[in-house]
């Protein structure tokens, strides 16, 4: 599950996950709200679940290469 913060309101955590989920992320998205850490935060999980070649229930797997490269800040 992306989005799983005390910090982000509920009814978004279950809107962008059921989403994510169902494989159909928007193609942009716009983050307000919250201060800019948190923000950096979930445009970094939206975009592992996004990249993620091996999405399993909507969680990015944390161990192919695109979720390896992400983690270290060196996807293109």
């Amino acid at each position: 599950m992306i989005f799983n913060s005390p910090e982000i309101p509920e009814h978004t955590q279950r809107a962008v996950n059921t989403l994510s989920v169902h494989g159909r992320i928007p193609q942009t998205v716009m983050l307000s709200g919250g201060n800019e850490a948190l923000q950096k935060k979930c445009a970094l999980e939206l975009a592992n679940a996004v990249m993620c070649n091996q999405l399993k229930n909507g969680t990015p797997c944390g161990v192919c290469p695109d979720c390896i490269k992400l983690k270290a800040g060196s996807h293109p």
